[in-house]
Parts: structure tokens; C-alpha cells; sequence
């Protein structure tokens, strides 16, 4: 389902994000946390949080990526262009799914470039953000 969240995220947002293996570990206790305590009280990076009751898994999903992209709140997070990095969690208890990603940001150095024919002139070194796509491996 994980995979399924960050696919609608990108489709919705048209921002590439990285899935960053920390941010996963912070989603993966905030998802946890806000079952007894739903606050964004504490936290140290952009978060976006949900929960709903769903029968079906995907529509749950779906509906979660709706009603952040409807929130003024959390559409200004994903919006953000400087948030390159991901991680997301959800988990299911007693039929409720709930949900928690956070946000961090990034700049990719890119190899030096040489923009002179070979062995002549000074190498350009060219430092931007890279939109990649979530990491697909993730399971649910």
C-alpha cells in the first residue's frame, strides 16, 4: 500500500521525491504515536498525517491523498519544491487506517562536467536538485 501512496503522492504533486530510509523510520514511529496522541507536537520536520476507516485498502488511499490535497496545510507541504525527500508509513488497527509522511530536503551534487573538449579549458560543476522517482522496493 506504501507503494500505491507515494505513486498517488507523485501523480498529485508532479514533485519527484526520494525515499529516504530516515524519514521512512520517523513515519514508521509517527504512525504508531499519533494512534494515541494525533498531534504534530515535538517534530522536527514537515509532516502530514491522517486517518480514516475504510473497507477497502485502496480506496483509503485514495481518499487520504484527497483530503491532504484539499487541506490548505498540508497541499502547501507537498507543493514545496525544496521537500526532495519522503518517508511514509500507514498502519491498520480495529479498521481504521492511519497514516504518517515526513518531508526533508536535499541538494544532489552533480559530477563535474566538462564542457571543453577533452583536456582543455576549466570543468563546470553543476549542483542542482534531482527529482527521482519513490523507490518502488518498498513493500506495504
Amino acid at each position: 500500500m506504501i507503494e500505491i501512496l507515494l505513486s498517488l503522492l507523485l501523480a498529485a504533486t508532479g514533485i519527484g521525491r526520494t525515499v529516504d530510509p530516515g524519514l521512512v523510520s520517523v513515519a514508521e514511529q509517527r504512525v504508531v504515536e499519533i494512534q494515541t496522541n494525533f498531534s504534530h507536537e515535538g517534530m522536527q520536520t514537515p509532516e502530514i498525517l491522517a486517518w480514516n476507516a475504510y473497507a477497502d485498502p485502496e480506496g483509503s488511499v485514495n481518499r487520504v491523498v484527497d483530503q491532504w490535497m484539499e487541506s490548505p496545510d498540508h497541499y502547501a507541504i507537498l507543493m514545496d519544491p525544496s521537500l526532495t525527500r519522503i518517508g511514509c508509513a500507514m498502519s491498520v488497527k480495529d479498521g481504521i487506517y492511519w497514516y504518517a509522511c515526513a518531508f526533508g530536503t536535499s541538494t544532489v551534487a552533480q559530477p563535474t562536467v566538462n564542457s571543453a573538449p577533452s583536456g582543455e579549458g576549466t570543468p563546470e560543476t553543476v549542483t542542482d536538485r534531482v527529482p527521482l522517482l519513490p523507490d518502488t522496493a518498498m513493500g506495504e
